[in-house]
């Protein structure tokens, strides 16, 4: 596969969405594959979805305007790809050996969403959970303020470990938010830092039908 580079989208705008979307399908179908089989994203795969991922990010004008007030963020959110470290990476564990899948539950009636972690064998339930518990606040059109209020452990279906937390913020901007294709890219960071270096997330949206399909084996 030929990667997007930036400058793939100074074209023309009809141009620039046709392409926009082929990008744009392709993690959907890396997302749906890795769905099917539970498995995590290979290292070509991560290249693939990173690449992809800075080019949709200069798409203008974006799929959906004021992405953070939009209603589509509503539900479960599969994580293609992130850059940052620890469970939001889907790695738990010393030296982070454990590896899993995460997923982001938002729910926008309680301004709130968690974060799951799940590490299972294929066609079994999880045997590893960690659930992060988080609200937000909508800050403008791309910008949520999020306060994180407690982490919890799950052994089998039993909790072993909560911590809750105190005055541990960070800002989420959403830089691509696509209702057709199901894709959706953020950037994470501390209040403190820079928007530079602030860490990528690429989550991806299954189908309703292909959901209840995969729940069913």
């Amino acid at each position: 596969m030929v990667l997007p580079q930036l400058d793939s989208f100074k074209l023309i705008p009809s141009q620039k969405t046709v392409q926009a979307q082929g990008w744009r399908d392709t993690l959907v179908s890396i997302g749906n594959e890795l769905h099917r089989s539970s498995s995590l994203p290979t290292k070509a795969q991560k290249e693939t979805i990173r690449s992809i991922a800075l080019a949709l990010e200069t798409v203008q004008p974006t799929p959906t305007k004021a992405p953070a007030l939009s209603p589509f963020n509503q539900g479960r959110w599969a994580l293609l790809y992130t850059d940052a470290p620890g469970i939001s990476s889907g790695r738990i564990g010393p030296f982070g050996l454990i590896k899993g899948r995460v997923f982001q539950e938002v729910d926008l009636t309680t301004r709130g969403y968690v974060n799951i972690l799940e590490v299972s064998k294929p066609g079994q339930a999880p045997w590893l959970e960690a659930k992060l518990t988080a609200e937000f606040q909508v800050v403008d059109d791309t910008d949520w303020e999020v306060t994180f209020k407690d982490v919890v452990g799950m052994l089998r279906g039993k909790q072993v470990v909560k911590q809750v937390f105190s005055g541990v913020s960070r800002v989420w901007t959403h830089t691509y938010l696509d209702r057709e294709g199901g894709v959706r890219i953020m950037r994470a960071r501390r209040p403190e830092k820079r928007p530079e270096d602030a860490f990528l997330f690429v989550l991806v949206r299954r189908k309703e039908r292909e959901r209840e399909e995969g729940e069913g084996r």
